[in-house]
């Protein structure tokens, strides 16, 4: 459990190096990081990385959603079709979590192909 908790807070600490020019993607590539380094089942890495990727990608919008009130949410909820904003909050944690989470499986896995049998 120790081990899924700090994978899941490395895949935040190297999806947020985003915030200083790297690429979006970079929380895939931690989640995949993680799962190597921590050497975790691929369910494991799945769920570490969505766990990160959801909090990053969170707080990411919280940050841009609390000092404007709301309104860009809002204006881009009436877009879709009446969403509220926090169901766009949500959506977007789920993305960055499934997109950690995908990682971390995939980073399971390929840690797989190299273990000696």
């Amino acid at each position: 459990m120790l081990k899924i908790l700090l994978s899941g807070f490395f895949v935040l600490l190297v999806g947020a190096s985003a915030w200083f020019g790297l690429p979006w993607w970079f929380t895939a590539l931690g989640g995949g990081l993680a799962s190597m380094l921590f050497r975790l089942s691929p369910l494991a890495g799945f769920l570490s990385g969505f766990a990160g990727g959801y909090l990053l990608w969170w707080g990411a919008a919280m940050l841009e959603h609390v000092p404007n009130a709301g309104l860009l949410a809002t204006r881009v909820g009436d877009m879709l079709k009446g969403l509220k904003p926090w169901h766009l909050l949500a959506l977007t944690g789920f993305l960055g979590g499934l997109l950690g989470g995908l990682g971390g499986l995939v980073g399971g896995h390929a840690r797989t192909l190299f273990q000696k049998k």
